[in-house]
């Protein structure tokens, strides 16, 4: 329901109704159907989707997405997760969805809510790959929320999917959207080091203890 936030940050921007506006997010973000709330207001399949010039209100339903994705992380099923994480890093790569252009400050929160994402499933995924398969193998389906957005099945796919924005051949026409692409990636990197160095904003809204920060860090530092 993008009409919610569009209402809520109405709000913030006259300045009339702060509290009420906060209460609203809030609200929002308690809903049992928040998480498909929120990748509604962003999908482009979606007919109620946010448009050009509404970056306010992407940026809430962003943050709103990484904070409820992230708390209700073992009640998602696995596959949904790994969709919406591959989707917000398509997102922040893309720089919006298509037809949406966001400004900087929004693609950096699709990327950071892709980075915290990453971090929360860095280990199970590193444990699928190696045989493990702890909660199932990857899904070959498009992804439902955009289908333009790579599966990455795990560490390994986005260490070579990252690596592929800086190779020469991206760069082989005038296009200028590699270039942004690769700033954008080397943002995202930046969110996901400083995820796993333990400096990431997000830390605390893993709700996990201090052996998983531990084990996550010593798994990306050997990659």
């Amino acid at each position: 329901m993008a009409s919610t936030l569009r209402q809520a940050c109405a709000g913030f921007r006259s300045g009339l109704d702060v509290p009420g506006s906060t209460s609203m997010l809030e609200q929002l973000r308690a809903a049992p159907s928040s998480l498909q709330i929120y990748a509604g207001c962003l999908c482009p399949s979606a007919g109620d989707s946010l448009r050009s010039g509404e970056d306010l209100e992407a940026f809430h339903a962003l943050s709103g997405l990484q904070h409820v994705l992230l708390r209700r992380w073992d009640a998602i099923p696995s596959e949904t997760r790994r969709h919406l994480r591959d989707w917000l890093l398509h997102l922040g790569l893309e720089g919006g969805p298509p037809g949406v252009a966001f400004q900087a400050p929004t693609q950096n929160a699709a990327l950071a809510a892709a980075a915290a994402a990453w971090k929360r499933g860095w280990v199970e995924e590193l444990e699928r790959e190696r045989g493990g398969n702890p909660n199932g193998g990857p899904e070959d389906a498009p992804n439902p929320y955009d289908p333009r957005a790579p599966s990455l099945p795990g560490p390994d796919s986005l260490i070579a999917s990252l690596k592929a924005l800086s190779h020469p051949t991206a760069f082989s026409s005038p296009d200028p959207a590699p270039a942004g692409r690769l700033i954008r990636a080397n943002v995202f990197l930046a969110s996901l080091v400083g995820e796993m160095s333990g400096g990431g904003r997000n830390k605390v809204n893993l709700g996990q203890t201090i052996l998983f920060h531990k084990r996550a860090h010593e798994e990306f530092e050997a990659k």
